[in-house]
């Protein structure tokens, strides 16, 4: 049998519905992030690319962005919220040019989506210390 958002958990105590769609919106942009980042990974891992940092690097990326996306995912599960996952969208292209220039796009993102990479960095350290 499975939960359909319209069930009340059991758990649920003080978990306000607009907080439970934000944590939901954070995990599909969590999970959206680290495909990206496995497609960079991938991308800088060809034979005819070969730039193994970049491929170390974006990978690293990737796992530390599904990490926040499961953290966040059990936060839900523990406050009694329903998790609704999205489709995850593909990444904008399948070539990614210079590692410089994955970079910068990299940087520009965190920075033009500065509160909600800021959101996620203070839930998760409050959620370390329950």
């Amino acid at each position: 049998m499975s939960a359909s958002p319209e069930m009340e958990s059991q758990v649920r105590q003080n978990y306000h519905r607009d907080c439970e769609a934000e944590i939901n919106q954070m995990v599909n942009m969590e999970l959206f992030a680290s495909y990206t980042y496995t497609s960079m990974a991938l991308y800088f891992d060809r034979d005819d690319v070969a730039l193994p940092g970049f491929s170390h690097y974006f990978k690293e990326n990737s796992h530390e962005e599904r990490e926040h996306a499961d953290k966040l995912l059990s936060f839900q599960n523990k406050r009694g919220g329903c998790i609704l996952l999205q489709d995850i969208k593909k990444p904008e292209c399948d070539e990614w040019g210079s590692g410089l220039g994955c970079s910068v796009l990299c940087s520009w993102r965190r920075k033009s989506t500065r509160l909600c990479w800021t959101c996620t960095s203070w839930l998760l350290s409050i959620m370390t210390l329950m």
